[in-house]
């Protein structure tokens, strides 16, 4: 794996358990999405800078596109949640 696949499956990897652990802890969906993204985003730009050992000068740049897949995958992560809760009706989404 190149080291460009390797960031990506951490931040992917990143994103999941934030967005999993925000949706069960928060009531309000939305609201645990974009919590999840925003601190998922932040949270692999630091892990990055500590990896490089200094902040990229390009990172709002990187902000800016990753934010977006970060909430796509928090909104999923979300809704797969809520199905598999509303199956059950057990969890937060009574």
């Amino acid at each position: 794996m190149s080291e460009g696949a390797v960031g990506f499956a951490v931040f992917v990897g990143l994103c999941i358990a934030l967005a999993a652990g925000a949706h069960y802890f928060l009531r309000r969906f939305f609201l645990a999405s974009l919590l999840s993204a925003l601190a998922s985003t932040a949270l692999f730009q630091i892990i990055a800078a500590l990896y490089i050992g200094y902040f990229d000068p390009f990172w709002p740049i990187a902000v800016m596109f990753s934010a977006p897949i970060a909430l796509g995958i928090s909104l999923l992560v979300g809704l797969l949640l809520w199905i598999s809760w509303a199956s059950r009706k057990k969890g937060p989404f009574r």
